[in-house]
């Protein structure tokens, strides 16, 4: 913190929003699980979690079919050349991710075998 600037309790000093442009943030709990998904890769092989079965784990198949439709949202919010706010097929990039995030969730993710489809 810079000296003079007073933090109160659960308040988080203000930023300059120039400074971080260009920079991603994934969250500690992302990362958890990230590291949950290369952990299961290693002793089953693949990242096709499921939720039922002899491999099943409920919790992380429900966070790789998350990640998916994000992917799959961010993907759809690229594409689209005017945004539609009364349109249900639009989609609210805030809901996703910034690309940036979401670019490096996705390279992350490919990097251990994750496929779209």
């Amino acid at each position: 913190f810079k000296p003079g600037v007073k933090v109160y309790r659960n308040q988080k000093p203000k930023r300059d929003q120039n400074q971080d442009k260009g920079k991603t943030y994934i969250s500690n709990s992302w990362i958890k699980t990230y590291i949950e998904l290369q952990k299961y890769r290693a002793k089953n092989g693949h990242v096709n979690v499921f939720s039922e079965g002899p491999h099943k784990n409920e919790k992380l198949a429900k966070w790789v079919s998350k990640q998916k439709e994000d992917y799959w949202k961010w993907r759809k919010a690229l594409n689209e050349t005017e945004w539609d706010s009364g349109s249900e097929e639009s989609v609210d990039r805030a809901q996703v991710g910034t690309d940036e995030t979401i670019k490096e969730r996705a390279q992350l993710l490919e990097n251990i075998g994750m496929e779209w489809d």
